[in-house]
């Protein structure tokens, strides 16, 4: 069984939310069960991408353009939904 994990990220600028995001990153890293895959979607333009893969996890990087939305939790989904159907 493979598990995708969808998920969204904002900029890692030292922030609250950014030490709430490496701290989920690493809880990825220490897990045991390791046939899962991040699917992650951004609506930033910035260094989200390289700051992921630093991580070294499995990851596939959606990287989206922002409409008249901040973030967009749909296309998350939908990103992570057609990316497991196509592997």
């Amino acid at each position: 069984m493979k598990i995708y994990i969808a998920a969204t990220f904002r900029e890692f600028d030292g922030s609250e939310n950014d030490k709430i995001q490496v701290l989920f990153l690493n809880s990825l890293k220490q897990q045991s069960f390791k046939n899962f895959e991040l699917v992650a979607t951004t609506f930033e333009e910035n260094t989200v991408k390289n700051k992921l893969n630093s991580f070294e996890l499995k990851t596939k990087i959606y990287e989206e353009k922002k409409n008249n939305y901040r973030f967009s939790l749909t296309k998350v989904l939908k990103n992570a939904i057609s990316y497991a159907e196509e592997n």
